[in-house]
């Protein structure tokens, strides 16, 4: 993927609640749906530019539910398919941070852990990367729960508060505090081993 399309699909991601919210304050759902489709389409051009043919599905594989998600806005003229996205988001990362704690794989925050210590992650660091990654996994069911509510059952402006501003402030915090406690646990570990 280029690194246009990465910065654009980046920023894209991270807005899309805002985004959408504007949109559906000044135009018609199905609009809103038609330029989402046409962002999409953009952002599937330039990930295919000078990719590997071979890749394909793997790089456009996470626009396809965005794709059905305005499609069936479009279609039925229902905004409540756009406000489903960062559900779906929630849930994909459920579901890989999940899948990363069966027996005989390496949990997901032991994974970035080790892209920080490499070998130097302590063997007590192991089960505290495990619950961590428990806790991750717990807040992104809780995450879809609470966007899909609020896309069911909100306004459009408490369901973009949560999505584009709330959600991402948890994250932070959870991030910067589990961030802290590693290294002060690895820390001490390494004090009391020297």
């Amino acid at each position: 993927m280029t690194a246009l399309a990465r910065v654009l699909a980046g920023i894209l991601g991270v807005a899309y609640p805002l985004l959408v919210y504007y949109g559906l304050v000044h135009w018609s759902p199905r609009q809103v749906a038609l330029l989402v489709l046409a962002a999409l389409g953009l952002l599937a051009a330039l990930r295919w530019r000078g990719l590997d043919r071979r890749r394909v599905g793997a790089a456009l594989g996470p626009v396809v539910p965005a794709v059905v998600l305005a499609v069936v806005t479009a279609a039925t003229g229902d905004p409540r398919a756009l406000l489903a996205a960062p559900v779906l988001v929630s849930l994909a990362l459920l579901v890989t941070f999940g899948m990363s704690l069966r027996p005989g794989r390496m949990p997901m925050v032991e994974r970035f852990a080790r892209l920080q210590e490499g070998d130097r992650l302590p063997a007590h660091a192991v089960p505290y990367c495990r619950r961590v990654t428990q806790v991750w996994a717990v807040f992104f069911a809780g995450n879809a729960v609470v966007a899909g509510v609020l896309a069911i059952a909100a306004s459009h402006a408490w369901w973009a508060l949560y999505t584009g501003g709330i959600a991402y402030v948890l994250i932070g915090i959870i991030f910067a505090i589990e961030l802290l406690v590693r290294r002060i646990r690895i820390g001490r570990a390494s004090v009391g081993a020297t």
